[in-house]
């Protein structure tokens, strides 16, 4: 593990720290449940910024991960007063279990965002915010998910500092929230789930830690955003045992949901199972850990 202190950022610095208890079973579910509170913390910011109709993309880029507690150290880009997290997140307190409760979880942020946004000189000309219900239900589904991995009286907590490692602000997370619906069920939209083999193409890599990446299908030319669930390839790779390519490709097998959005095909809550080969520029493929 490498440990940073006082990062360079060219945005806002925020730690997810996890207070475990010490001599548990499974240790590793530790680090499952960070890279999954990782990823909730970024699509929650994505969702809050597609509603406000923001000029920017937020991103998280993993800086370090420290030991003791477990603590993940991330430069958070496109982070302002309305797209920081920590409002939706607070109101994660009861169980989402349906549309209606979905809704209303929507509707509630609309309302703090629209506020929000009339105090704002930047967005107060700006339409009423929207919050895109399929994209919110898989953010919060995914950190319900990171919440069963923790053991009774671990605790979670959000940070926020300065690049000089001063605190800024601090929130507890609700480790106690279950989202517990039928995502494909509770959307009249929602198409059909891929299962099989896509060629696709990296936008954005994760070069730490198991967050998302960003890839666009050669088949289908969608882009998506998916977590590698292939823990060996991921591993060799970012310790460089291999080298993708800046133009290279890769042959996977990917599990997503299909939703039709606005009459378009959208993909959600990619999972590539395992990535089968690299293709580089030259069509030349190298079959991996066989």
């Amino acid at each position: 593990m490498n440990e940073n202190v006082g990062i360079e950022c060219a945005g806002n610095v925020i730690e997810i720290r996890i207070d475990h208890n010490p001599h548990r079973v499974n240790p590793e579910n530790i680090f499952y449940a960070m890279g999954d509170y990782i990823s909730a913390y970024e699509n929650i910011g994505r969702v809050l910024a597609e509603a406000v109709h923001a000029d920017f993309s937020f991103e998280c880029e993993l800086e370090s991960v420290r030991k003791g507690s477990i603590i993940a150290k991330m430069c958070v880009k496109g982070f302002d007063i309305l797209t920081n997290p920590d409002g939706l997140l607070k109101s994660l307190v009861y169980e989402i279990s349906n549309i209606d409760n979905l809704s209303n979880l929507a509707h509630q942020e609309e309302v703090r965002l629209s506020k929000k946004m009339t105090e704002n000189e930047r967005y107060r000309n700006r339409i009423e915010p929207t919050i895109n219900k399929i994209d919110l239900a898989f953010a919060v589904e995914k950190f319900s998910k990171a919440n069963l991995y923790l053991e009774p009286n671990e605790k979670v907590s959000l940070c926020e500092k300065d690049n000089d490692d001063n605190e800024v602000s601090s929130l507890d997370l609700n480790t106690n929230f279950r989202f517990t619906g039928n995502i494909s069920k509770m959307f009249s939209n929602f198409k059909h789930r891929h299962d099989g083999a896509d060629l696709v193409d990296i936008i954005k890599p994760c070069n730490y830690g198991n967050s998302t990446w960003m890839l666009k299908s050669r088949s289908t030319g969608h882009k998506y955003s998916a977590i590698i669930e292939h823990s060996d390839w991921l591993a060799k790779y970012q310790d460089e045992v291999f080298i993708v390519g800046a133009k290279a490709s890769l042959k996977i097998h990917v599990v997503y949901d299909v939703f039709v959005v606005d009459g378009k095909e959208k993909i959600k809550n990619a999972r590539v199972k395992k990535v089968l080969e690299i293709i580089d520029t030259i069509g030349v493929q190298n079959e991996l850990l066989r």
